[in-house]
């Protein structure tokens, strides 16, 4: 063979091998990065991870400050008796209220 035709035969196998390779590397890499298991699905779901730690968070805080005042409401006598006067208007026996009107504008 001459050496032009080897030349020619190597071009083409190149070719070949780089089309075989091709047609193997883009399903894989397709799979890799589409599929529920892939790559993609993944960062979305750590993402989705992150969030959800922090409305936990976020939860466990507003918990734990309804807890104090449960407790509070529950064993300061002085809060429940503000809580009474402001809210229900409640007064202890012989006490007087005065309601003060304010002049509107």
């Amino acid at each position: 063979m001459r050496k032009a035709e080897v030349e020619v035969k190597k071009k083409h196998m190149n070719k070949r091998r780089l089309m075989l390779a091709s047609a193997v590397a883009l399903p894989v890499l397709l799979f890799a990065l589409l599929t529920d298991h892939g790559l993609i699905k993944r960062m979305s779901l750590e993402f989705e991870h992150d969030d959800l730690k922090a409305q936990l968070e976020i939860e466990q805080q507003r918990t734990d400050s309804l807890q104090r005042q449960i407790e509070s409401l529950t064993s300061d006598t002085t809060l429940i008796e503000k809580l009474a006067r402001e809210k229900y208007g409640m007064l202890r026996p012989g006490e007087k209220a005065y309601i003060i009107e304010r002049e509107s504008d």
